[in-house]
């Protein structure tokens, strides 16, 4: 399944809950917007948007900004 398929299957609740987890975890390792903007390659002003639920965001943002941060995002499908 590729990113695109994946955010049609997630809401926007969904990917703004892992927003916020995201967001947690760059808080508590102290990591600053602008080393994950430069990393992930997307503006600074995007990236603090999507980690404060601010804009839509897709996860495939969301996978960039977790692998500047050393971790990555999984998506469980159940039946």
């Amino acid at each position: 399944m590729t990113a695109a398929n994946i955010h049609k299957t997630l809401s926007d609740a969904q990917l703004t809950a892992v927003a916020a987890e995201l967001a947690g975890y760059r808080a508590d390792r102290r990591i600053k917007l602008k080393e994950i903007a430069e990393r992930a390659r997307i503006s600074i002003g995007r990236v603090s948007e999507a980690l404060r639920g601010q804009k839509p965001v897709t996860y495939k943002t969301l996978a960039r900004i977790a692998a500047t941060m050393g971790c990555s995002l999984r998506v469980e499908l159940k039946t």
